[in-house]
C-alpha cells in the first residue's frame, strides 16, 4: 500500500501503530466471531436467508456460507473488486432476559416514559470537530437508500454511498437480518452493521426505551404515526445483552413498528460499527462522525412495503 500524506495524517492523529484486523490478511473472509469468541462451524448453507441468497447491490452472487457456534447463516458477497467480504455480526436481541421484560411501559409513556418530552433526534449536517479530515466524507457524501424489496427489513434506510460506502454482504440468522455496509476511511474499511430483530415484540423492550445501564434515549423520530425513542448505547460493556459483537463504538437502537396479520410488533434495529477489518485504523477513529452517520441512518427509516416478514405468534 502506497503511503501518502493523508494516511500519515490519520496515523498521527490516532497516535497509532498499525493494528491487525480480525480478518487476518486483506484477502481473507472472517469465518466466525462468536459472542464469546466462539469457533466457526455448523452446517450453514448459502441461500437460506430471507432475500434469496443475499446478492450484493452491485448484482454479484452470494459467496460461501458458514455456520457458527451461535447458528449464524452468513451470506458473504464480494464487493466491487477491492471489497473483501465480511461476515455479518451475530446478535441476540430476542434472547436476553432484560429484552423480554416489557413491564416498564410502551410508546407514548403509558408506563411513565413520555417520549414526546424528548426533542427530535439531532442529526448533524456539518463535519464533526476533532475528527480527521478524512472522516468528513462519511457524513457529507451522497447517501443512497437501501432497496429492501424482498428482504425481511420492515423499514429501509439511507447509508453513505458513492465512493465512500457500499453494501458488501447480507445475512439472516435464526433471529436477525443484517447488512455489512462498508465505508471507506482513507481507503481503509470502516464497517457498519444495520441489523433487525426478525421476531419483534408487542411492546418496546427496555433496550429500545433506553432503560438499561449504559443506554439512554437521546431523541425521537416520527415513524408511521408514532413518536419513537432513539437510544444511544455506550461502547463496550453495558446493560444490553442484545448486542454482543462490534460494540467498540457507540451504537444506536430503535424499535420500529410493523403491522401484520397478528397485529403490531416492534422490531429492534441496531446500527453498529467496527474497524476490526482494517490493518491500519485503530478503534476510535471517526468516532464522533460515526455517531452522526448512525443518526442520519436512523432518521431516514421508512416503511418497507415489500418486506418478507410474515405473521408470527406474539411471544
Amino acid at each position: 500500500m502506497t503511503d501518502h500524506p493523508t494516511r500519515r495524517r490519520v496515523l498521527v492523529l490516532l497516535g497509532a501503530s498499525a493494528t491487525a484486523g480480525l480478518a487476518g490478511c486483506p484477502g481473507d473472509v472472517l469465518d466466525s466471531v462468536g459472542g464469546d469468541g466462539g469457533e466457526s462451524g455448523g452446517d450453514g448453507e448459502n441461500g437460506e436467508d430471507g432475500d434469496g441468497g443475499g446478492g450484493g447491490t452491485d448484482g454479484s452472487d452470494g459467496g460461501a456460507s458458514d455456520g457458527t457456534g451461535t447458528g449464524t447463516v452468513a451470506t458473504t458477497v464480494d464487493g466491487e473488486g477491492g471489497n473483501d467480504a465480511v461476515q455479518i455480526p451475530t446478535s441476540t436481541p430476542t434472547a436476553g432476559s432484560s429484552d423480554t421484560d416489557t413491564s416498564a411501559g410502551t410508546v407514548g409513556g403509558s408506563g411513565g416514559n413520555d417520549w414526546t418530552d424528548l426533542p427530535p433526534l439531532d442529526v448533524p449536517d456539518d463535519p464533526v470537530d476533532g475528527d480527521a479530515d478524512v472522516c468528513e466524507p462519511l457524513l457529507n457524501e451522497g447517501y443512497t437508500r437501501y432497496d429492501g424489496s424482498g428482504s425481511p427489513f420492515v423499514a429501509t434506510f439511507e447509508h453513505p454511498g458513492g465512493e465512500v460506502g457500499s453494501v458488501v454482504a447480507t445475512a439472516t440468522t435464526g433471529e436477525d437480518h443484517s447488512l455489512t455496509v462498508r465505508l471507506q476511511v482513507d481507503g481503509e474499511p470502516f464497517d457498519t452493521f444495520p441489523t433487525m430483530d426478525l421476531a419483534g415484540r408487542t411492546e418496546l423492550t427496555p433496550a429500545e426505551r433506553g432503560d438499561l445501564d449504559g443506554l439512554e434515549a437521546v431523541g425521537t423520530i416520527d415513524y408511521a404515526g408514532e413518536t419513537l425513542p432513539v437510544v444511544r448505547a455506550e461502547a463496550g460493556s453495558n446493560g444490553d445483552d442484545g448486542a454482543t459483537l462490534y460494540t467498540d463504538y457507540p451504537y444506536f437502537v430503535v424499535g420500529i413498528p410493523h403491522e401484520g396479520s397478528e397485529g403490531k410488533r416492534y422490531h429492534r434495529y441496531d446500527f453498529r460499527a467496527t474497524v476490526q477489518f482494517s490493518d491500519v485504523l485503530e478503534t476510535g477513529v471517526c468516532r464522533a462522525t460515526w455517531e452522526g452517520v448512525a443518526k442520519r441512518m436512523v432518521a431516514s427509516l421508512e416503511p418497507n412495503h415489500n418486506t418478507t416478514i410474515g405473521s408470527e405468534e406474539p411471544r
